[in-house]
């Protein structure tokens, strides 16, 4: 009988090194997010497996919750950790590098809702043209999986082996180009000559109506973006809590409400009962 091999289960502290706690750590300071309990890190740790770097990038981002999120929020949310939800099998992801985490959580939470239907086939279909995704051919994604995580990134440049391939046909100067975030310039919700509605969705009595956001933290904050240089950490992460600001009181106002702005909203209003004889 083959003897399978064990893989050491490294606590989670250790596995983490210096090098994160002390990056996340410059991090908030740079940007004045607040902070998550340690315990809370270590548990959202432990829900997908160990450190990666989908984690870092995005639950930075996420802090933007202990920015705006207000009282009544908070209670409703209470102590509830979203990636619990997806319950995935962690004896296996455990035992992955972490690269490979961060790829699997990246299609495990992206791919489905976001890439391929926000951004991918709602904008297709509206021209009538149905899409095909190459890198995701089975034959395609299973030897990609299987390949050391060095052909996937080299120091801090990803898309390792895409761009060694792309050399053959490209200019170097495109295959080695710097990669730059697909994303819809949200800035201009928050600068000089900001839509009307946006003002309507973020001002106070709107706020107090929904009472998902803290009014005085997202006023505050809406003023110190418009400080902050273009590009820079700090507006970038503003930027996206405000925009989840936007939207989430955009939904309220279409689907629940519709006196949150001058805009067109579904919300169901209440009719007075019929008189009856």
């Amino acid at each position: 009988m083959s003897r399978v091999r064990q893989v050491p289960q490294v606590p989670l502290s250790h596995e983490l090194g210096t090098a994160s706690p002390l990056a996340r750590k410059a991090y908030v300071s740079l940007t004045g997010s607040p902070r998550f309990s340690q315990a809370a890190m270590q548990r959202t740790l432990r829900a997908v497996g160990g450190p990666n770097a989908w984690l870092e990038v995005y639950g930075l981002m996420s802090m933007s919750k202990l920015r705006f999120f207000g009282p009544q929020l908070r209670a409703a949310l209470a102590d509830h950790d979203p990636y619990e939800d997806l319950a995935p099998t962690l004896d296996r992801v455990r035992r992955w590098h972490p690269l490979n985490r961060s790829l699997y959580w990246g299609a495990r939470i992206h791919l489905p809702g976001l890439l391929l239907s926000l951004k991918g086939d709602r904008i297709a279909m509206h021209s009538s043209v149905e899409t095909r995704y190459p890198f995701l051919d089975e034959e395609v994604f299973q030897f990609l999986a299987r390949i050391h995580p060095r052909w996937k990134m080299k120091g801090f440049r990803d898309k390792h082996i895409l761009r060694v391939l792309g050399e053959r046909w490209l200019p170097r100067a495109i295959a080695r180009r710097k990669k730059a975030m697909f994303r819809a310039p949200f800035d201009s919700f928050f600068n000089d000559n900001v839509p009307t509605f946006i003002d309507q969705l973020l001002s106070e009595e709107s706020l107090r109506k929904t009472g998902y956001f803290d009014v005085q933290a997202v006023q505050s904050w809406r003023q110190r973006f418009r400080g902050y240089r273009a590009g820079s950490f700090q507006r970038t992460t503003t930027e996206m809590g405000l925009v989840g600001v936007v939207a989430t009181q955009l939904w309220h106002h279409t689907f629940l409400d519709g006196s949150l702005a001058d805009l067109p909203s579904q919300a169901i209003t209440e009719r007075p009962l019929l008189a009856t004889a």
